[in-house]
Protein backbone atom coordinates (compact mmCIF):
# COMPACT_ATOMS: atom_id res chain seq x y z
CA UNK A 1 0.00 0.00 0.00
CA UNK A 2 1.75 3.38 -1.31
CA UNK A 3 0.71 5.86 1.09
CA UNK A 4 0.18 9.49 -1.56
CA UNK A 5 2.62 12.27 -1.84
CA UNK A 6 1.33 14.99 0.36
CA UNK A 7 1.45 18.87 -0.89
CA UNK A 8 3.59 19.67 1.91
CA UNK A 9 6.45 17.22 0.73
CA UNK A 10 5.40 17.97 -3.11
CA UNK A 11 6.64 21.47 -2.56
CA UNK A 12 9.78 20.60 -0.55
CA UNK A 13 10.89 18.72 -3.39
CA UNK A 14 9.99 21.06 -6.21
CA UNK A 15 11.04 24.13 -3.91
CA UNK A 16 9.47 27.00 -5.53
CA UNK A 17 10.91 29.63 -4.45
CA UNK A 18 8.09 32.30 -4.09
CA UNK A 19 4.69 32.75 -3.88
CA UNK A 20 3.92 32.75 -7.59
CA UNK A 21 5.90 29.51 -8.22
CA UNK A 22 4.34 28.13 -5.31
CA UNK A 23 0.59 29.03 -6.82
CA UNK A 24 1.82 27.18 -10.21
CA UNK A 25 3.09 24.25 -7.92
CA UNK A 26 0.26 23.53 -6.27
CA UNK A 27 -1.98 23.82 -9.52
CA UNK A 28 0.10 21.11 -10.71
CA UNK A 29 -0.30 19.31 -7.64
CA UNK A 30 -4.02 19.42 -7.65
CA UNK A 31 -4.30 18.01 -11.48
CA UNK A 32 -1.48 15.55 -11.44
CA UNK A 33 -2.14 14.09 -7.93
CA UNK A 34 -5.64 14.82 -6.63
CA UNK A 35 -7.15 14.36 -10.10
CA UNK A 36 -8.31 18.04 -10.58
CA UNK A 37 -9.78 19.14 -14.33
CA UNK A 38 -9.43 22.68 -13.34
CA UNK A 39 -9.15 24.82 -10.05
CA UNK A 40 -10.08 28.06 -8.74
CA UNK A 41 -8.91 30.23 -6.45
CA UNK A 42 -10.52 28.70 -3.31
CA UNK A 43 -9.01 25.46 -4.23
CA UNK A 44 -5.49 27.74 -4.21
CA UNK A 45 -6.54 28.97 -1.05
CA UNK A 46 -7.34 25.52 0.28
CA UNK A 47 -3.94 24.00 -1.12
CA UNK A 48 -1.91 26.92 1.04
CA UNK A 49 -3.74 25.70 4.20
CA UNK A 50 -2.83 22.05 3.60
CA UNK A 51 0.64 22.66 2.98
CA UNK A 52 0.99 25.01 6.25
CA UNK A 53 2.43 28.01 3.36
CA UNK A 54 1.55 31.64 4.59
CA UNK A 55 -1.49 32.66 2.47
CA UNK A 56 0.16 35.62 -0.08
CA UNK A 57 -1.66 38.69 0.05
CA UNK A 58 -3.30 38.41 -3.49
CA UNK A 59 -4.04 34.90 -5.04
CA UNK A 60 -5.38 36.48 -8.02
CA UNK A 61 -2.30 38.19 -8.53
CA UNK A 62 -0.14 35.28 -8.53
CA UNK A 63 -2.10 33.27 -10.73
CA UNK A 64 -2.33 36.09 -13.37
CA UNK A 65 1.70 36.33 -12.75
CA UNK A 66 1.66 32.73 -14.00
CA UNK A 67 -0.70 33.60 -16.74
CA UNK A 68 1.56 35.95 -18.00
CA UNK A 69 4.28 34.15 -17.85
CA UNK A 70 2.44 31.31 -20.02
CA UNK A 71 2.22 28.74 -16.84
CA UNK A 72 -1.42 28.54 -16.32
CA UNK A 73 -4.31 29.49 -18.64
CA UNK A 74 -7.89 30.47 -18.31
CA UNK A 75 -10.25 27.02 -17.89
CA UNK A 76 -13.08 27.27 -20.68
CA UNK A 77 -15.89 26.39 -17.83
CA UNK A 78 -15.94 28.26 -14.77
CA UNK A 79 -15.79 25.68 -10.74
CA UNK A 80 -18.35 26.54 -8.29
CA UNK A 81 -19.14 29.91 -10.32
CA UNK A 82 -15.66 31.22 -10.39
CA UNK A 83 -13.40 31.71 -13.11
CA UNK A 84 -11.28 28.30 -13.36
CA UNK A 85 -7.55 27.75 -14.53
CA UNK A 86 -5.43 25.08 -15.25
CA UNK A 87 -1.69 24.56 -16.25
CA UNK A 88 -0.50 25.06 -19.90
CA UNK A 89 2.21 22.54 -21.08
CA UNK A 90 5.08 25.67 -20.43
CA UNK A 91 3.53 25.40 -16.79
CA UNK A 92 3.89 21.66 -16.33
CA UNK A 93 7.24 21.70 -17.53
CA UNK A 94 8.45 24.31 -16.02
CA UNK A 95 7.23 21.91 -12.53
CA UNK A 96 8.66 19.03 -13.89
CA UNK A 97 12.14 20.54 -14.81
CA UNK A 98 12.26 21.77 -10.62
CA UNK A 99 11.76 25.30 -12.01
CA UNK A 100 15.23 25.18 -13.82
CA UNK A 101 13.18 26.43 -16.79
CA UNK A 102 11.80 29.68 -14.90
CA UNK A 103 14.79 31.59 -14.35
Amino acid sequence: NIKQLSIREFLNEKKPTNDVGRVLAMGFFLEKYESYTCFNVDDIKNAFVKSKEPLPQNIHDKINMNIRKGHITEYPEEKDNKKSYHLTATGEKTIEEGFKSDA
